[in-house]
């Protein structure tokens, strides 16, 4: 439960070789005008290309892009405590 507040606040998520050794990826959702997750942004990559220290600029630049969307769905994103 740690782990999914620490993402919420983040506002993305990080696999680093988790569901597979040979990949990571960063991934932060898209909100529609209610609220709601209807879309995620992702950004995967072959583990030998991503260094941990590297993950946090794609997962910034993951969020910022699914902050696009959301503004382009007319979303906003939901206030984490």
């Amino acid at each position: 439960m740690a782990r999914l507040q620490e993402v919420a606040a983040r506002g993305w998520a990080i696999n680093y070789g988790e569901s597979s050794i040979d990949e990571v990826g960063v991934a932060s959702p898209a909100y529609d005008h209610r609220g709601d997750i209807v879309a995620a942004v992702l950004i995967p990559a072959p583990r030998f290309r991503v260094s941990p220290e590297t993950l946090q600029g794609l997962g910034e630049s993951c969020k910022a892009a699914a902050r696009k969307v959301t503004a382009r769905l007319g979303g906003t994103v939901p206030v984490t405590s």
